[in-house]
């Protein structure tokens, strides 16, 4: 079975994977009671739940884009066995489906934590774990200004997830677009600040011919978190994650739009449907599979 991709209309998404990776899953449903997200997830021994790194591929007129990098593939032994890590870069998957990096000419980063920006970049040499290169060196990134501030001053609970080895060669390279608010990145594709999840998280609007896609970033990283309240630990500030999902899966609903899961292995992509009497979201997952 292989992945299929999605018409927009006009607008091809690629469900592709960055890697995999395991998290505690009492700190992805934060306030929720084990009771409760027991039902809906497996745990391993260590208390952690599988994840997946999905990154759509879009293909829109001339341009090809990215929607994050997963995890990439400059951990340690350590770290690899600490998360988990398995499955290949998003370089391996894009090169899997006929795509050079080289050919990438727009990555949009939801925020820069090292699951979302950690496939940014490479060692220059397998060997020496001190010179990151960036991995697509013709594309222009876009990250929201104070997603870019915080990721470069973290504080002592964020030095884990912001990484420099991600960032500084995104900083010299000339191809760093700063945005501050909602913004236009091509014809079709748009960024809304959601915050909640980081400090500058931002969400994506795709719009084709015929359907809309929203990417949420990890304002809904399992179809699970689709219960507005449903929020991780990890968030810096759940009262903004709440409004920020109440608000746009709303959206989502009222224009019947597809929405990614940043990182849901069984489901990279579902539908979202006004429930209880308008207080909650009943999600479905949107097939994607082929022969």
């Amino acid at each position: 079975m292989h992945p299929c991709p999605i018409d927009l209309g006009g607008v091809s998404v690629l469900p592709l994977r960055g890697g995999a990776f395991r998290l505690d899953a009492g700190a992805m449903f934060g306030m929720v009671p084990k009771v409760l997200w027991q039902q809906h997830v497996s745990i391993d021994e260590n208390n952690r739940t599988a994840l997946a790194c999905n990154v759509p591929l879009v293909r829109i007129g001339g341009s090809v884009l990215v929607i994050d990098t997963g995890c990439g593939d400059k951990w340690d032994a350590k770290s690899r066995e600490m998360y988990a890590m398995e499955g290949g870069s998003l370089c391996d998957a894009l090169r899997a489906c006929g795509v050079s990096p080289e050919d990438v000419t727009h990555v949009v980063l939801t925020h820069l934590h090292f699951d979302h920006a950690g496939g940014l970049t490479r060692w220059a040499d397998a060997s020496d774990a001190g010179c990151p290169v960036l991995n697509y060196p013709r594309a222009v990134f876009f990250v929201q200004k104070a997603e870019w501030d915080a990721a470069l001053k973290p504080s002592e609970l964020t030095r884990r997830t912001y990484l420099r080895e991600n960032l500084e060669p995104l900083a010299s390279s000339g191809r760093l677009r700063i945005l501050d608010g909602g913004a236009a990145v091509l014809p079709g594709v748009s960024v809304l600040l959601t915050g909640g999840h980081s400090p500058g998280h931002q969400a994506v609007r795709i719009e084709g011919a015929e359907r809309v896609m929203y990417h949420p970033g990890d304002l809904l990283p399992l179809s699970h978190h689709s219960r507005p309240a449903w929020i991780p630990a990890y968030d810096c500030d759940a009262s903004v994650s709440l409004e920020a999902k109440k608000s746009l899966f709303a959206r989502a609903a009222e224009e019947d739009a597809i929405v990614w899961t940043a990182h849901d292995p069984a489901a990279p992509a579902v539908s979202l449907a006004l429930a209880d009497g308008g207080r909650g979201f009943c999600c479905a997952a949107v097939p994607l599979e082929r022969q």
